[in-house]
């Protein structure tokens, strides 16, 4: 009985800690996908974690493909991380931005500053960013966003 008490314990603490983080509303209107609580600097911070992403990660001859998708997303999550240390040109192709409701932005950023904002509706449009050193990162921040995003890194 002490088992079946723990078990139950550890998974409602798994489950307190995972599943209930509080819809960001999407309160500036179904036709403005703009983020409207969360902020750059929240975003630079990553001070507003996520509700999770579900996604896969392909490589094939050098590229490493990413796609991501959520009915529900909230908050802001990290979907590349990479560190250079001599310079280097890093090309980021977002193959499509699909944006079925919420707010969503797709985030390049360079040490701690954003270089670029790619909003929805994307589509096969390429960004090359020239003498990239230091942490190199790209993130998604959603506020009640069903989404679908692939992008590769070349």
């Amino acid at each position: 009985m002490k088992k079946i008490i723990k078990v139950l314990c550890a998974l409602f603490m798994v489950f307190s800690l995972t599943g209930c983080m509080e819809p960001i509303e999407d309160t500036n209107g179904e036709n403005n996908t703009a983020l409207n609580t969360i902020t750059n600097e929240d975003i630079l911070a990553k001070s507003i974690t996520s509700s999770g992403l579900e996604y896969t990660e392909t490589n094939f001859m050098g590229i490493t493909t990413f796609e991501y998708h959520d009915n529900n997303f909230n908050g802001v999550e990290e979907v590349f991380l990479t560190n250079y240390l001599l310079p280097s040109d890093v090309e980021v192709s977002v193959n499509y931005i699909e944006l079925e409701s919420g707010n969503f932005r797709m985030y390049v950023i360079n040490e701690g500053k954003i270089l670029k904002e790619i909003v929805d509706g994307v589509f096969a449009e390429s960004y090359i960013f020239e003498d990239i050193t230091g942490e190199f990162y790209i993130r998604v921040a959603g506020e009640s966003a069903d989404f679908e995003l692939s992008y590769d890194i070349i």
